[in-house]
């Protein structure tokens, strides 16, 4: 017939898969009269509807995704249904409203586009007959559909191998193709560049072996191939060599590619350049293990090393020692000249600390300002000569900015080691003893962790202490108390000192007492510091947005004086906004001697920025009056010691007159502590001192969330 002669010929037309749909339907339509029509590829994987084409009436309407039932009927038993019913491009065929009644159409027939393998289309044809479609033209639709189902096939899958060639070319990744043999027959250009291909001359009897250096070879030759032959897909990273001799790691996928009858169309094997990557990784591992300001082994690699020390002591019946080695005075140096010079000076000190050990030994960086060394082979009486050898380096060395020549003393524990049972931490935790007992005994000093004088009891009481510490920082449980300060002319309560306590897990309130000397030993105590003035802060908001106006007294450890926590300070009222002239900011007398730059920095970045300022416990210390003067402080609390037995020591009484007319002279408010009786009152009202505060004025109690 001659329509089915035209409908042969359109499969060598050149056409696209869409395109012969449309011409089909058109020819078909010449000897097979329809009002809608419909060809629809099948997807070969899912068996669902991919796109498709139409014509006829009610073409404008999308063709829905999936299958209907009459679909998978006609896709199931190979043939054509016929339908009159229902519509099968409805999602719901069986429903009381299909498409066919929508658009008028009476009859539908659904056959399938067929190949020697599968189904690879769908055509519905429907018009307006309740007669539906005769013999002779169902005849007529299942020999078409014959002719252009491989016509139709074929094109899709030109146009397929059309778009993976375009993405081969494409490809920034090495795409080749290889024989069984691994004879390499095609290269994209991405694939060229990288083995630095000039032309297809240079490929002439190139072998996968050409381009890979010979493990890879070996490994891709052995397993890639033939494992990609029984699995369809191998990975693994190899190494590249461009034909300038450039070694490239990659990552290598190898893929067999098989037609739908079996037999093997080749081999594709696929090489991503991944040397980047390996730079990064390899930085990455350099970052884990390696201290970034010194280039020094971090506290993980440490860690590390430690642990084989200890294993290779108790095996090889040799010690070993760990020297904790903690700087002091950086932070004085940070803040005086600023953390680019703190950082350029523990940078000097680690590079010193690496030359004076042996190559052998292990010179880290564990913190901030603290080192860890491993002296290898050292029994602990060269241990501790090694350790006194160090600290007197690190005081040597010094930078200079401006006029100023900066240098700064350590302290160090040591620790040797085997010790029986004891683990990596305990060995750590040993050294940080002795470290705590060099720093207690006056620092710039080393000493040797010594097991038989009770270490293992002050370990695990510094570790207790810094869990509950560490605890109540992270679970809110750090509480707020309060004192009232009295004016002692008036008995009015003016101002309230706020103190801080702990609540241990078991809902128990721990005094200062108990952990505040551990907190500054274990470096807490500036947290403690600021989570209070924070909590403090928003105590006053909650009280003066109620129209409760307080005045309140914070303390500020010695650790924490300086320009640093200064700034924290005043950037905190500043986000919540508090008045700073509510605040008194109150530093011990020792910690304005020990501070020393550090205090005056403290006092003028408050003052500056409304807050005013105490002198604590003042008469126990040593503060010349230049140092006041200098220091510019608002008001001198005078030392309790000095006040609690007013009534009965006569020398004290000289002392509180003498400190209290120094105060007056120089423009400062007074505020006596430990106030214990009438007595004492009445006597410190008649020399001038204007406020009290003591168990018998008023005890400290919770500091209420809200007003009451």
């Amino acid at each position: 017939m001659a329509a089915l002669r035209e409908i042969s010929r359109m499969g060598i037309s050149g056409l696209d898969a869409e395109e012969l749909g449309l011409r089909f339907l058109e020819l078909i339509r010449n000897y097979v009269p329809f009002d809608r029509g419909a060809v629809r590829p099948v997807d070969g994987t899912t068996g669902d509807m991919v796109g498709g084409v139409a014509i006829g009436v009610g073409s404008e309407i999308p063709l829905p995704a999936g299958r209907s039932a009459t679909m998978a009927q006609a896709i199931a038993l190979g043939r054509s249904v016929i339908n009159p019913e229902t519509d099968p491009e409805d999602p719901d065929p069986a429903g009381s409203l299909s498409r066919l009644s929508k658009l008028k159409l009476d009859a539908s027939v659904t056959f399938p586009l067929l190949t020697d393998e599968a189904v690879v289309g769908i055509v519905t044809l429907r018009r307006k007959s309740s007669a539906g479609f005769t013999e002779s033209e169902l005849e007529f639709l299942r020999a078409a559909a014959e002719q252009i189902g491989p016509s139709i096939d074929n094109a899709r899958l030109l146009d397929t191998v059309s778009n993976l060639a375009a993405i081969v070319e494409t490809s920034p990744d090495l795409i080749c193709r290889v024989n069984i043999e691994g004879a390499v027959q095609y290269i994209n250009p991405a694939g060229r560049q990288m083995l630095a291909i000039q032309s297809d001359s240079d490929m002439v009897g190139m072998a996968l072996r050409d381009i890979i250096d010979e493990p890879s070879a070996e490994i891709l030759i052995q397993r890639g191939i033939p494992a990609a032959l029984h699995g369809g897909a191998w990975s693994e990273e190899l190494v590249a060599v461009s034909l300038d001799e450039r070694h490239i790691p990659v990552e290598v996928v190898v893929a067999a590619n098989y037609h739908r009858n079996g037999s093997l169309l080749g081999i594709s094997v696929t090489m991503r350049d991944i040397e980047l990557r390996k730079r990064a990784e390899q930085e990455l591992q350099r970052l884990a293990t390696t201290d970034t300001l010194t280039g020094l082994p971090n506290r993980r690699q440490l860690g590390i090393l430690l642990d084989q020390a200890n294993r290779s002591a108790s095996r090889m019946d040799t010690h070993h020692a760990l020297v904790y080695v903690d700087l002091d005075g950086v932070k004085l140096v940070n803040d005086t000249h600023g953390h680019t010079v703190g950082d350029e000076l523990i940078a000097a000190v680690g590079q010193r600390l690496r030359e004076s050990v042996r190559l052998s030994d292990v010179v880290a960086r564990v913190g901030g300002d603290e080192f860890n060394v491993i002296l290898y082979d050292t029994v602990p009486e060269d241990a501790m000569l090694k350790a006194e050898t160090l600290l007197a380096q690190v005081a040597d060395v010094s930078i200079t900015v401006g006029d100023d020549k900066i240098q700064i003393t350590a302290s160090a524990g040591v620790a040797s080691f085997p010790i029986e049972g004891a683990t990596v931490e305990d060995i750590t935790a040993f050294a940080d003893v002795a470290l705590y007992q060099a720093k207690d005994g006056g620092r710039n000093q080393a000493r040797l962790y010594d097991p038989e004088q009770g270490g293992r009891e002050l370990i695990t009481a510094l570790q207790r202490t810094r869990t509950t510490i560490v605890d109540a920082l992270d679970n809110q449980r750090i509480v707020l108390y309060r004192q009232p300060i009295v004016d002692l002319a008036s008995r009015t309560t003016t101002m309230y000192e706020v103190l801080v306590r702990l609540e241990d897990d078991d809902g128990q309130i721990i005094s200062p007492a108990e952990f505040i000397p551990e907190a500054e030993s274990l470096d807490l105590v500036r947290q403690i510091d600021e989570r209070v003035m924070e909590l403090t802060f928003d105590r006053w908001k909650l009280f003066d947005n109620a129209g409760c106006t307080l005045q309140l007294n914070l303390n500020v450890s010695a650790r924490s004086v300086g320009a640093e926590f200064a700034e924290v300070i005043v950037q905190s009222a500043r986000e919540k906004g508090v008045d700073p002239e509510a605040f008194i900011f109150e530093i011990t007398e020792t910690a304005t001697m020990r501070s020393g730059g550090h205090a005056a920095a403290f006092v003028q970045r408050l003052k500056a920025a409304g807050f005013r300022l105490a002198i604590d416990d003042f008469g126990s210390g040593t503060t010349s009056i230049q140092q006041i003067r200098s220091l510019d402080f608002h008001f001198l609390k005078l030392d309790g010691g000095l006040v609690k037995n007013l009534k009965a020591d006569e020398t004290d009484r000289a002392f509180v007159r003498a400190l209290t007319a120094l105060a007056r002279a120089l423009g400062v408010e007074v505020i006596a502590e430990f106030v214990q009786d009438e007595e004492s009152i009445a006597f410190l009202a008649e020399i001038g001192v204007r406020y009290g505060q003591g168990y018998y004025l008023g005890m400290p109690a919770l500091f209420p969330v809200e007003p009451q």
